[in-house]
């Protein structure tokens, strides 16, 4: 009995002897991987690279903390404006606005990400998806990243 549990224990199963055998698990998902008939190299130019939602969730996470660290910043007591480096002078929220100051950044973050998606929207739409994309991310990072700063530098506190 002890024997046979040992065994029935420590035997490999057939999935793991067969990654051993092919490098991978049956049916994974590569996205990576070539396509392996016509048809679904025909699909190559509708699809978009695996990279694309990392980058662009970075950059919106990117955004927003750095209009988090703003609106919590001991400075803006009083509450912020937009002003546009002067040419403007719009309230966005008061000193009691907690949730605004909690949600708004969300909001704000969408524009540095559209720009920085609509900028890199064709190198990642018209891709060969097999291929890294090392090159374009750290362009989509640093360019969302500049885009951050900049859309963080639109607001002032009031007072």
């Amino acid at each position: 009995m002890r024997v046979w549990l040992k065994w029935r224990v420590f035997r490999p199963s057939p999935v793991m002897s067969t990654v051993r055998r092919t490098g991978q698990r049956m049916g994974a998902n590569n996205p990576y991987k070539a396509p392996t008939s016509i048809a679904s190299a025909e699909g190559r130019a509708s699809t978009v690279h695996p990279d694309w939602r990392w980058m662009v969730c970075m950059v919106h996470l990117f955004s927003a903390l750095a209009l988090w660290a703003l609106f919590f910043s001991s400075h803006g007591e009083a509450g912020w404006r937009l002003t546009c480096h002067g040419y403007c002078s719009i309230p966005l929220f008061g000193s009691g606005a907690a949730v605004l100051r909690f949600m708004l950044p969300l909001l704000l973050a969408v524009l540095p990400t559209a720009a920085a998606s609509l900028l890199f929207w064709h190198s990642y739409h018209n891709c060969d998806p097999t291929r890294k994309a090392t090159g374009r991310n750290f362009g989509f990072l640093l360019l969302g990243i500049i885009l951050a700063g900049t859309n963080a530098s639109l607001y002032d506190p009031i007072g």
